[in-house]
């Protein structure tokens, strides 16, 4: 069996049978717990095979995994069988369950004879199926049945196999027959046989009944490890012997295959066994071809600027280090070259050679020479095997007197040879005299030589020809100007410093200025550099600071409140004086006016500020303001909530006191009281009352005091009707929930009910009291808002209705409240 997809036949879970052998037509399964998937739908899928190898159709029902349950929760509830056609679903012949109950998933059915009674002799098809507790029947199950008359035991010559080389097999027929008929001609109840073919007998017993049987007697499979072979040295090859039960090689090895690698020729061979034990063996003969032989000769040198040419030999193929695949290889640089050949077997060998090429000597007769005042020059190869020079000396150096070009060939220990050559000129000695001058403190390079003192210097040089240069100094040694820009000082924001740098050739400044002059006039260090008639300089600076003048601040205008004066307040400083004339800090002032002082600091630096002082009086503020309960009032960031008089004192916009006094009102929230929800019949109508109040505003969109509600555009069950009211600003709300109820079993018209007809009707409609005892009756018509249209009074008696009529009215909707002492409804009247 299997759940939801099909695994394959013979993949799903086994199923067993009750006896632990699945060999009947009509099984007797064992029943186990299924094991179940995950909660949800799912399709519980069941299958059976036959004797000859044959899966049926399968058996499926949709089941809902609600928990954990076993095979028996789904039940199987009937099950049939009959012979060819088929007789419809529950037409069948009835197969009853092991236990009498056809109550399981997988279920014991009984291994009763099946009925055969009727049955023609020969072939027929043989049915059986099963329904489950959802009354499905299940696919039908079939099998193809030879019916005869004949109950001989079956001929069994077994399942087909092979034959070994030189074996004889015995078939038997059995000894439940008289008669026996093998193809070869044979009438015994055995035959031995020796050659493989197809062989079959049909076996009579003593009342005619006829059995047959066939067998396939195949021959042996052989191994074949292929014809003789040679390969190339040091080549591996597999041997393979193909599909067999066992191996045994001349190697002693076991396997299917070998891999061999022979340093010579030699024979292998192996002994298969099939699964039959049957043996086989072949022998291959495995030779070597020769190895292609390859030589580039033995490592060598050369001199830079020599080639060598490589000659690999007369290959099929070749290939060099670097890529080549020539037979030749000119190469020009030291390293290690090889060649791999490949000859006509595709038998590869290879060789390499090291080729070494040596640098040139590097001869080096150094730079052109000069012959100073006829003093002769030694010319030197430097060291070296051998020498040739441009007179055919042969010595390492050469001794010249006389100018010319002279070139020397020199030859090292690799008979490698390098040349150089040098000129040689003729000069004579240099004298020179110089003068200079430098100022106290610098100093003057003299070939090396820092001279900071006066006096006359020598020094001995070479020449642009390359003899000497005697050079004669006298060095003179000058004063730096003086300069003196004064003290470092300091001024008052406002003035200025005059700078002098006194009487030079050049002056630079800081900031750039080059005027024997500087204005300063913000704090900062100023130097100046002078530059005397010598080219001598020197520098001097001078810090100069300005203080910032005393801020004198009196603060902002004020003004004199109701006469009382004001104290003017300039700061704390060395020194004050008023507008009065006055020296203190302080000065008291009681009438408008531009007051000033000027002050003095630490630095005897002044500062001055002025004010104007005007004159005001206090202003008194009455507000008056109303919130609703549970409201607050934000009076000057105090939340008020009680009613009552408050104070709070501000600033003017002239800067004096502004009393503001408050009375705030708080006005109490309306009341107002839908009632307690209830349940009126869904022909009935109701009419809400909201009180008297300022405003509505209901959840129906209905602005009135009254609300008629009847089940139009709602139906029956609850529905929630609010209304939000208004007194003075201040809002309450109530909420009702009214349900209408279908009345099930109620008439509307029975006794004590009301009829109006018609309705919907022109204008005029009549009223019946049913079971009413003789009262005045109150009429009141109202329009969808609550609004009272028309009223009357009637006295109405049991079955005789009274009519009224209101076709002054526009045509619409209208609501009829009908009061008296033993009734009071509301009903919907429609003027069409």
């Amino acid at each position: 069996y299997f759940w939801d997809t099909d695994p394959g036949n013979g993949n799903g879970t086994t199923i067993l049978a009750l006896d632990g052998n699945l060999d009947e037509a009509i099984e007797t399964l064992f029943s186990s717990s299924v094991n179940q998937p995950i909660v949800g739908m799912h399709t519980f899928n069941i299958r059976v095979k036959d004797f000859g190898n044959f899966w049926g159709p399968t058996f499926t029902s949709v089941v809902n995994i609600e928990n954990t349950i076993t095979a028996t929760d789904k039940k199987v509830i009937q099950a049939e069988c009959f012979w060819d056609a088929d007789p419809g679903e529950g037409n069948g012949i009835t197969i009853l369950a092991f236990d009498g109950n056809l109550d399981e998933a997988i279920e014991i059915l009984t291994s009763s004879s099946v009925p055969t009674l009727g049955l023609s002799l020969g072939v027929h098809v043989f049915n059986i199926r099963i329904k489950d507790h959802n009354n499905f029947w299940g696919p039908v199950f079939k099998h193809v049945v030879e019916v005869t008359d004949c109950i001989a035991p079956v001929v069994n010559l077994g399942t087909d196999r092979a034959i070994c080389d030189g074996q004889n097999i015995t078939l038997d027929a059995s000894n439940h027959f008289a008669v026996y008929a093998w193809s070869t001609g044979e009438t015994t109840q055995t035959i031995n046989l020796s050659v493989p073919g197809t062989y079959s007998v049909a076996a009579t017993d003593t009342l005619g009944c006829v059995r047959k049987d066939t067998i396939v007697i195949y021959p042996q499979q052989h191994v074949d490890l292929g014809n003789d072979t040679t390969i190339c040295p040091a080549t591996s090859l597999i041997l393979n012997a193909g599909t067999f039960a066992s191996y045994a090689w001349s190697t002693s090895q076991s396997s299917a295959s070998i891999s061999i690698n022979p340093a010579s020729a030699n024979n292998y061979s192996v002994t298969v066994t099939d699964a039959n034990g049957c043996l086989s063996a072949d022998t291959i003969h495995v030779s070597l071809f020769p190895w292609p032989v390859v030589n580039l000769g033995n490592d060598t040198s050369l001199c830079a600027g020599e080639t060598l040419m490589l000659n690999a030999g007369s290959f099929s193929s070749y290939l060099w280090t670097g890529g080549s695949n020539s037979q030749y290889l000119t190469v020009s640089a030291t390293g290690t070259y090889s060649v791999t050949v490949t000859d006509g077997n595709s038998c590869h060998n290879s060789d390499n050679i090291s080729v070494t090429f040596h640098s040139l000597p590097a001869a080096d007769l150094g730079a052109d020479q000069v012959i100073c005042d006829g003093n002769p020059q030694i010319l030197d190869a430097g060291i070296f095997s051998a020498y040739l020079w441009s007179d055919m000396s042969t010595g390492q150096t050469l001794s010249v007197s006389s100018p010319g070009i002279y070139s020397v060939t020199v030859t090292d220990e690799n008979g490698c040879h390098g040349s150089d050559a040098i000129q040689v000129t003729a000069s004579n000695t240099v004298n020179t005299s110089l003068a200079y001058s430098i100022c106290q403190g610098n100093s003057y390079n003299f070939n090396g030589n820092l001279l900071t003192t006066a006096g006359i210097y020598h020094d001995t040089l070479v020449s642009v020809a390359g003899c000497d240069s005697i050079v004669t100094l006298t060095l003179t040694v000058n004063p730096l100007p003086v300069i003196d820009l004064g003290n470092d000082t300091s001024l008052c924001a406002g003035e200025t410093l005059l700078l002098n740098a006194g009487s030079y050739s050049s002056y630079l400044w800081t900031g750039g200025s080059n005027s024997q002059y500087l204005t300063v006039s913000a704090t900062g260090t100023y130097s100046v550099t002078v530059t005397d008639g010598n080219s001598c300089h020197n520098s001097d600076n001078i810090s100069v600071t300005f203080h910032l003048l005393p801020a004198a601040d009196l603060g902002p205008d004020l003004v004199i409140c109701d006469g009382n004066p004001q104290i003017l307040d300039a700061g704390a400083f060395s020194a004050y004086l008023w507008s009065d004339m006055s020296t203190g800090q302080t000065l008291s002032v009681s009438s408008p006016g531009i007051y000033s002082v000027t002050v003095t600091d630490g630095n005897g630096c002044h500062g001055s500020d002025a004010i104007q002082v005007t004159a005001s009086n206090t202003v008194n503020t009455s507000l008056a303001h109303s919130i609703c309960q549970g409201n607050s009032y934000n009076f000057n960031g105090n939340l008020l909530t009680t009613a009552g008089i408050y104070h709070d004192t501000l600033v003017s916009a002239a800067g004096c006191d502004s009393i503001v006094e408050l009375t705030l009102t708080v006005n109490p929230l309306p009341v107002v009281n839908l009632g307690p929800d209830t349940i009126i019949c869904i022909w009935e109508s109701i009419v809400l009352n909201a009180g008297i109040h300022d405003s509505y505003n209901w959840s129906t969109g209905a602005s009135s005091q009254y609300l008629l509600i009847d089940s139009t555009g709602y139906g029956a069950g609850a529905h929630l009707f609010s209304v939000i009211v208004s007194d003075n600003f201040c809002e309450s709300s109530d909420a009702i929930v009214i349900t209408f109820d279908p009345c099930t079993g109620l008439n509307k018209n029975e006794p004590g009910s009301v009829s109006l007809y018609p309705n919907p009707g022109n204008g005029t409609v009549f009223i019946l009291l049913n079971n009413s005892q003789p009262e005045e009756i109150e009429l009141s018509l109202f329009n969808p808002e609550g609004k009272l249209i028309k009223s009357w009074k009637r006295t109405f008696l049991a079955g005789i209705p009274e009519s009224i009529n209101f076709d002054e009215a526009a045509r619409g909707v209208y609501y009829l409240r009908i009061s008296g002492s033993n009734t009071t409804s509301f009903h919907k009247l429609i003027y069409d």
